[in-house]
């Protein structure tokens, strides 16, 4: 459920119910339920924003504003494809999938 964390917990509930049903599930099924709970968990951790490096975090600033992607490129003296990188690590990081949403998920996690 990639992206999804609300259905991934449902489903990491649901899988627990049925565990819990089970007269003998065994070590085994009890150990990968409890790997996915404590790896969706630290996924979740994963995309803190505290995660964002320095760049990241200053490629964001310029988001805000008017200038292109190349522009930011030039502002920084990095390649039009090493902005590009940024932004998808800060998308991705940030749980969004466009420039303004990435700028609102900041302003409202207080990184702007």
């Amino acid at each position: 459920m990639l992206g999804d964390s609300g259905a991934a917990a449902s489903s990491l509930d649901e899988a627990r119910a049925v565990l819990q049903g089970c007269p003998d599930p065994g070590i085994l099924l009890a150990s990968w339920l409890s790997e996915l709970t404590t790896s969706s968990s630290s996924r979740h951790k994963e995309t803190a924003t505290d995660d964002l490096t320095e760049r990241e975090l200053v490629v964001l600033q310029l988001l805000r504003g008017s200038l292109s992607k190349r522009e930011i490129g030039q502002e920084l003296f990095v390649t039009l494809n090493t902005v590009h990188s940024h932004t998808r690590s800060i998308y991705r990081k940030l749980g969004v999938s466009s420039r303004a949403e990435a700028v609102e998920a900041a302003r409202s996690r207080g990184l702007l």
